[in-house]
């Protein structure tokens, strides 16, 4: 579980706050913006659903899954239009991946979790993230496990904050020793504080997101240490143990809102 969080992470912070260069052919300007998926993806023949950030000026699509016990995968990749196979590369090259190109599906196994970009030239990236197969994860049913959507007025879709609603969970579930779990959905809040003994499980699917506004965040918390220029944050770990925030579903920092001259504005 922590690989999974650490390349999201990794992978959030090179798309907030790092100057992304487009591949090659894709130089703004010259490639039109699109809001369709450009890729239908299948692993050992099932459907993976595509995630497209496109708030960012190189828009990013990534797909994740677990390995399966097995531990070999076949990756089939539909360019859902015309390409150069001579132009399409998966990195980092030093993983020698040399995929089957076939008319427009593009191919190739694993057989073991690995972190993998797909680059063609007109198209946008491709992030595949493969993990291990995540052990014991909390069951919906289990008396231990609270639900989010149990708690009356949360949003699951992203079109309301639900700040209060959240801390409240995270209060009650961490006081009775329980698991809160976010199902898939996207819960966009506020600034967030985690207690001890808190046990935060996001499915895959589930999406915590930060609002667009920085001034809607927690500035100079009491307690609270502010390192060089950052004085807000989203969610925060302060004077707690035992805390826990984990799972495969991902954590949206919206950086692209919270940027002031450059720099992050946390």
């Amino acid at each position: 579980m922590k690989s999974n969080f650490m390349f999201i992470f990794i992978l959030g912070g090179f798309l907030l706050s790092c100057s992304i260069q487009p591949p090659e052919g894709e130089k703004s300007g010259t490639t039109p913006s699109s809001s369709i998926i450009q890729y239908t993806v299948t692993t050992n023949g099932a459907s993976i659903p595509i995630e497209r950030v496109a708030k960012f000026d190189v828009p990013v699509n990534y797909i994740h899954f677990d390995m399966p016990p097995s531990g070999n995968v076949n990756i089939e990749i539909t360019v859902n239009s015309s390409f150069n196979p001579s132009t399409v590369v998966i990195r980092p090259q030093s993983r020698n991946i040399s995929p089957l190109i076939q008319g427009n599906k593009i191919s190739f196994s694993l057989n073991q979790p690995d972190y993998l970009v797909l680059e063609i030239t007109n198209k946008e990236r491709l992030f595949i993230l493969a993990n291990p197969p995540e052990s014991n994860p909390p069951q919906l049913g289990n008396p231990n496990v609270k639900n989010i959507l149990d708690y009356s007025g949360i949003d699951n879709t992203g079109t309301k904050t639900n700040t209060s609603i959240i801390q409240q969970a995270i209060d009650e579930t961490s006081a009775q020793g329980k698991i809160l779990y976010f199902p898939p959905g996207r819960y966009k809040t506020k600034t967030i504080f985690p207690k001890s003994n808190s046990k935060i499980y996001l499915a895959y699917g589930a999406i915590l997101e930060c609002v667009e506004n920085p001034n809607d965040l927690i500035s100079h918390p009491p307690g609270n240490v502010i390192i060089e220029w950052c004085s807000r944050g989203f969610i925060h770990f302060k004077g707690v143990t035992n805390a826990l925030l984990y799972g495969r579903g991902t954590i949206d920092g919206n950086g692209k809102y919270l940027k002031k001259g450059g720099k992050m504005f946390l």
